[in-house]
């Protein structure tokens, strides 16, 4: 709540020499800073200080009686359902217009399209805007492709065996797409800067070709040069991070017919070696790399969607993984993500469970281990989500893509746990109070010691 500004003394009130006791009546009587305003000043000042400590203690505004959630604890609003194309299949959050805000883009699997959904800037969204794609989208990724600063779109289109690329004209529409053919059924794709030239190319996971396409960028966001890797049976989602600690990005991908995930280093020009597999849960469907043990690598965490639980894999610091240790999820859990929902500096998890149209999210114990999944409501099918900050609050929410009910689903994070801030009008106070006690001060020895200089 803002406060009005505090009455201080007209700059044009006198006080005497005298008054302030530097020499006798009648010796001078030019105006110098009245003491009124130093009196004044030195009150807000301590006032100031007593309101800001009192902000800092109690965090909750006066109106909400209501506990704040600590680190650790973790809840969220009742969902916001938001229409989009027929069976959304993916999901990406990016800023698309360049407000600030991340908005929402979705492909949709059976009406070749992708919607765009922009966020007014609290986490509410615009009514879907449609693109045409290739044949049975099946993912989207966001980033800026062409290197003029906003991010542009890449689809994989399972049916047309190619991915498309549209380019954000800058206010978060997009202009006629591109194709680039890859590999069989292309289920995933994902952005990153393989080949260390400063632009974004594409990984593509293809589940019937059993490999992944790496298509780099020729600088301005085409992409003419595909060279395939060979993966393990059926990939399906893939990730991509630095995992052996070389400073350049390699490839994971869930290979949901074999059980496993491959993982690709990278030679440090773009280039792959052999996939190196390791055992995971039955049906292997997606892959998310984060440091989930804080010990500054990245780890694994695959969603197994006919064994209903998530294997997380802990790097040892070469990008080599030891075996997987096992937690439970809702039934047919989809795509995983790894991210901080609590707000206590570690990564947790959230997994997408198909059948009981829910969201498992497994809180970290700070360690890489994981409690006990709590369940949040999704839509009908929710087989994709994304997790980023929708509402401007600083902690991380989600935002789920739900196959069978042709929406997406919007869950705001309510554990509000980063350090309050002062109210701008009290930091503006405070700052003030010292500006005016400091001139104050300043003013009055001058004074005296030209009063003391005449007086002499």
């Amino acid at each position: 709540m803002s406060k009005s500004p505090p009455y201080f003394p007209r700059l044009h009130e006198t006080a005497s020499i005298y008054d302030l006791g530097i020499c006798a009546p009648g010796t001078i009587r030019r105006w110098i800073m009245p003491k009124g305003i130093i009196i004044a000043s030195f009150v807000l000042t301590c006032l100031v200080l007593i309101s800001f400590s009192s902000c800092k203690e109690s965090p909750t505004d006066s109106k909400d009686n209501s506990p704040s959630p600590s680190p650790g604890s973790l809840s969220f609003n009742a969902r916001q359902d938001y229409e989009v194309g027929v069976s959304p299949f993916s999901i990406c959050l990016r800023d698309l217009n360049g407000d600030g805000s991340s908005d929402m883009v979705a492909a949709n699997m059976e009406s070749d399209n992708i919607s765009v959904l922009m966020n007014k800037g609290d986490g509410t969204f615009s009514s879907a805007v449609q693109y045409g794609t290739g044949s049975k989208p099946h993912s989207v990724f966001s980033c800026d492709l062409d290197g003029d600063g906003d991010s542009d779109v890449a689809v994989s289109n399972a049916m047309s065996n190619n991915v498309t690329v549209l380019k954000n004209n800058g206010d978060g529409t997009f202009a006629g797409a591109a194709s680039y053919d890859v590999g069989q059924f292309p289920r995933s794709v994902y952005s990153r800067d393989f080949d260390g030239d400063g632009d974004n190319d594409l990984a593509v996971a293809n589940a019937s070709s059993d490999n992944v396409s790496i298509l780099m960028n020729d600088g301005n966001g085409a992409f003419t040069s595909v060279t395939d890797y060979g993966a393990g049976d059926g990939p399906s989602l893939i990730s991509s991070c630095d995992l052996d600690g070389d400073g350049d990005n390699d490839l994971a991908v869930a290979n949901y017919n074999s059980d496993n995930v491959s993982v690709l280093l990278n030679n440090g020009n773009g280039t792959f070696q052999a996939a190196v597999n390791y055992g995971a849960g039955n049906g292997s469907y997606s892959v998310f790399a984060a440091d989930l043990d804080g010990d500054d690598d990245n780890d694994l965490a695959v969603a197994n969607y006919l064994a209903d639980n998530i294997s997380v894999l802990f790097n040892n610091g070469n990008g080599t993984f030891q075996t997987a240790v096992n937690y439970g999820t809702g039934e047919e859990p989809a795509t995983v993500t790894a991210v901080d929902l609590d707000g206590d500096s570690d990564i947790d998890l959230a997994v997408t469970n198909y059948i009981p149209d829910n969201v498992s999210v497994l809180l970290n114990n700070g360690n890489g281990t994981f409690q006990t999944a709590d369940n949040y409501g999704a839509g009908y099918g929710p087989i994709s989500l994304y997790a980023k900050d929708l509402d401007g609050d600083i902690d991380n929410d989600l935002a789920v893509a739900n196959l069978d009910s042709n929406n997406v689903s919007v869950l705001i994070n309510l554990s509000d746990n980063a350090e309050p801030i002062p109210a701008l009008s009290e930091w503006g106070m405070l700052i003030m109070g010292l500006l005016l006690l400091v001139a104050g001060t300043i003013a009055v020895i001058r004074r005296r010691k030209a009063a003391l200089r005449t007086a002499a």
